[in-house]
Parts: C-alpha cells; structure tokens; sequence
C-alpha cells in the first residue's frame, strides 16, 4: 500500500491518475461525494482549526493539540478503513483544503495537518515503508 497525500485542487487529476482520494477534512468539495471517502476521524477539531486560522493558536500547539488527538484515536479502525481502500495496489492519497502556500527552499511542504497524519502513519509498524510523501505537481497520467 502506498499513501500518499495531497489537496482536494488535485481531486480530478488523482482520480484520473489512479489514485483512491480519502478525504481527511473538515468539510469537503461538492460534487464529489461519490468520488472519495471520507475519513473523517483523522480531521482536525473545528476549534482546532478555527483558533489555528485566527491566528490565536501556534503551529507548535496546533501540532501538540493535533498529536494528542492522533495518539488517542481508534488506530486499528484506521489501519482497517484504509486497508479497505487498498484497491489492486493503486496509491491512496489523503486529501484536506490547504494548498500549496507557505512552500520556501526551506520549507517543502506548507503545514497541513495531513503531513502530521503521515508522519503519525509513518512511525506505525502496519504502515512502515507505505508512507510516500506529498504530491504537488502531477506525476504525469499515472502515480
């Protein structure tokens, strides 16, 4: 299994590329309920977010706050979810509003709470070696 994530600007592209979208958000894109699953668990705590996008609460506390939630939520039901999405090997990529802002030469990826989901999977024994990273350019048709 190779996961992946992204953002719900890629929807079409990774659909047409192959990969299973999960969404991972509060909220998602109209129009495409029939084109991914939501996994909703992994979404941040609207208060989380809406302190966070405020301003009033830190990368460092969003991040702690965040973690807190992950080490407390039912991981064998995720590995379950997921493992179900494994569809004839093709890549599930986890999707969430935030773009591609705030990239720099010293910052790759913008914070996301997605790419703190993949660092959590990461360090899990069942997803060792599954974790690929962020897609933000197309890989051409397929991933």
């Amino acid at each position: 299994m190779k996961i992946y994530s992204s953002y719900y600007a890629m929807l079409r592209r990774i659909i047409k590329g192959g990969g299973v979208p999960v969404g991972i958000s509060l909220g998602s894109p109209k129009g495409f309920a029939d084109n991914y699953t939501v996994l909703d668990d992994l979404a941040p705590e609207p208060q989380m977010l809406s302190q966070y996008k405020a301003g009033t609460l830190s990368v460092d506390h969003f991040t702690a706050w965040y973690n807190e939630k992950l080490n407390h939520i039912d991981f064998n039901l995720i590995c379950f979810r997921l493992s179900a999405l494994d569809h004839d090997g093709r890549p599930l990529v986890l999707l969430c509003w935030e773009g591609l802002r705030g990239i720099t030469k010293d910052s790759p990826r913008p914070f996301c709470h997605r790419h703190l989901v993949l660092d959590f999977l990461a360090k899990q024994a069942f997803f060792r070696g599954s974790v690929r990273g962020e897609i933000t350019k197309w890989p051409g048709n397929k991933i």
